[in-house]
């Protein structure tokens, strides 16, 4: 099982919303777990868990990197890199809202 995006932007967003206190390997994996599951794509709690981990210990090793390991097991956004990573949201939540509105919504007569 590799990581993909969509992976990669759950595990930001519950990072973003836990705040300074940050969460465990296990609830941050749990909160992937049940954003990334549905009824056509399954996937395992172990496969998720596993590849969570490699991402958060790949990610929280320099100092400037965009996560941080605060305890053992416990990790959170780095706060000097959260500037940077609210800077990207931004610009794709604005291209989506340029794709919307080129989009022709108009019925056709014939």
């Amino acid at each position: 099982m590799t990581f993909n995006n969509n992976y990669e932007r759950a595990v930001i967003k519950v990072l973003a919303e836990a705040g300074d206190r940050g969460l465990s390997l296990n609830k941050i994996t749990r909160h992937v777990l049940n954003s990334c599951n549905n009824l056509f794509n399954t996937v395992e709690y172990n496969d998720v868990y596993k590849v969570v981990a490699l991402y958060l210990k790949a990610n929280s090793k320099g100092y400037d990197s965009a996560i941080q390991k605060t305890s053992r097991g416990i990790y959170r956004l780095n706060p000097n890199a959260v500037n940077q990573l609210s800077l990207l949201f931004k610009e794709e939540e604005e291209e989506q809202t340029e794709k919307r509105q080129n989009t022709d919504l108009s019925l056709s007569l014939f």
